[in-house]
């Protein structure tokens, strides 16, 4: 690809001609984006907020019989062989 600069803009650099942005407009203003006001306070947990409620619905809601009757056999299968494994000391 062949690129030919025209112009009086700058070829971007990062802190080139001693600015730290390529575009005409200016750094951009320090800001923040939020969905809700910034307040100093702890996460409040909801009642979604465990380690077995997302995967809970991705067996229960999503996964159908023969998904499910698949990851049991396929996470048994690498259980036993973990315990040989560790049984013949490899």
């Amino acid at each position: 690809m062949t690129f030919e600069h025209t112009g009086e803009q700058a070829v971007y650099a990062p802190n080139s001609h001693d600015r730290p942005f390529s575009d005409l407009t200016g750094p951009v203003q320090d800001s923040w984006e939020a969905d809700g006001p910034m307040v100093r306070s702890a996460y409040e947990l909801h009642a979604q907020d465990d380690d077995f409620g997302p995967a809970g619905a991705l067996v229960c809601d999503v996964w159908n019989d023969a998904r499910r009757t698949e990851s049991v056999a396929g996470d048994t299968g690498k259980l036993i062989e973990a315990n040989l494994r560790t049984a013949h000391g490899a």
